[in-house]
């Protein structure tokens, strides 16, 4: 069983190895990027409160993405989030959790982790 909360935030970002065809990513754009962040749960009546969950979230992306220039993939952005969450003594330690995260809801990538820490 899982839960899933979602949010987004302005952030401006760059690819610097862009290829040619697509060399204008190479300098900072603008996007909304689009979070969700699943964690799983062992029981129906949740041990994880959405809003708490959400409030967490908030306050790490508030902290590491906005209003800073990023040189982070969206591939990037959802690992750090998925890394952050489920560290020793936060909400999601020891569970199994994945982030999607897009641009403009659009184009985007999801990172997932199992319960002993590894990427997958």
């Amino acid at each position: 069983m899982k839960i899933f909360v979602t949010t987004q935030f302005e952030g401006m970002h760059r690819w610097i190895d862009a290829p040619d065809e697509v060399a204008f990513l190479r300098a900072y754009h603008r996007h909304m990027f689009h979070v969700r962040f699943e964690v799983e749960v062992t029981k129906e009546d949740r041990d994880i409160e959405f809003i708490l969950l959400k409030r967490e979230l908030n306050v790490l992306i508030r902290t590491l993405f906005v209003g800073n220039k990023l040189d982070d993939s969206c591939e990037s952005i959802a690992r750090r989030i998925v890394d952050f969450m489920t560290r020793e003594h936060r909400m999601c330690a020891g569970r199994a959790a994945s982030c999607e995260v897009s641009e403009d809801g659009e184009n985007g990538a999801v990172v997932s982790i199992n319960k002993e820490g590894q990427f997958v």
